[in-house]
């Protein structure tokens, strides 16, 4: 009766121990997947930024924000001497462990003279 019970206590520590992690596993690539994505999508809206500012002046463009399903994200334009600098800033909810991934970057472009409204 005494080797059942330790026999039933050790297997259940077992899968105790192997079910947290493999979740840990999971919770591990689930992040970097959705870092990845934030990286992927900050790179759009760096991308986006910068077309609004070939195309239109800095008041149309200065600040915009997108929320497409579990990605949040938006980016704002400050004007420096020589330049615009944009900071871009990603939310991502994790649908696993319901975390937020958050990304923030700081990146420049470099002003066009023939800007049209």
């Amino acid at each position: 009766m005494v080797y059942a019970l330790l026999v039933l206590l050790a297997v259940g520590f077992v899968s105790k121990i192997s079910l947290r992690h493999f979740g840990l596993i999971e919770d591990a690539s689930t992040h970097f997947y959705g870092s990845f994505q934030n990286a992927l999508y900050a790179k759009t809206l760096y991308q986006v930024a910068k077309a609004c500012l070939s195309r239109y002046e800095m008041q149309v463009c200065d600040n915009q924000d997108f929320n497409e399903g579990i990605y949040k994200g938006g980016y704002e334009l400050f004007d420096d001497k020589d330049s615009y600098r944009v900071e871009i800033w990603v939310l991502h909810q994790n649908p696993r462990n319901l975390h937020i991934i958050r990304s923030f970057l700081v990146k420049k472009i470099k002003k066009v003279q023939n800007a049209t409204p």
